[in-house]
């Protein structure tokens, strides 16, 4: 069926041999470490945390100049920035008789470091602001509080 104002060619190239696929960042790591307090005073007294590194993010291929009649069907990339987030945790584990409490505090984003994107439309690219979408790389600081009884 004809869409009014599009042309579609015949063959729309997304991705070419030897390009690597996109939606996910090329190189990341995520470490995790939480230390327990074993005796003490402090005993049952958690800290550490999480650190996230990804960089060189594809997020997608678009067409810069759209898919207009005699265009340049030559896709472009779209990157996410890099990302460097830190998520303390901290908690408390203590033994009543047979009950075990626990709580814990995780923090998410502490530093609050995030972008908000325009995004181009994969198909009009940066041609026709309607199609533009804008959204966050990663949430804004968020904090989770849990606590259980075990027994």
């Amino acid at each position: 069926a004809d869409i009014p104002g599009l042309v579609i060619p015949g063959t729309v190239p997304v991705a070419f041999a030897g390009e690597r696929t996109w939606g996910y960042p090329e190189y990341s790591t995520n470490f995790t470490s939480v230390y327990e307090v074993p005796q003490g005073w402090l005993k049952g007294l958690k800290f550490g945390g999480t650190v996230t590194l990804a960089w060189q993010d594809l997020a997608y291929y678009y067409f810069p100049q759209g898919l207009g009649t005699g265009g340049n069907f030559t896709p472009a990339k779209f990157s996410l920035p890099d990302i460097v987030r830190v998520d303390p945790i901290l908690g408390y584990t203590r033994k009543f008789g047979r009950v075990t409490f626990t709580t814990q505090l995780n923090i998410q984003n502490v530093f609050n470091h995030y972008h908000v994107l325009i995004y181009p439309d994969p198909v009009s690219g940066w041609t026709n602001p309607a199609a533009l979408t804008a959204n966050f790389d990663q949430q804004p600081r968020n904090y989770v509080w849990s606590n259980s009884l075990k027994f």
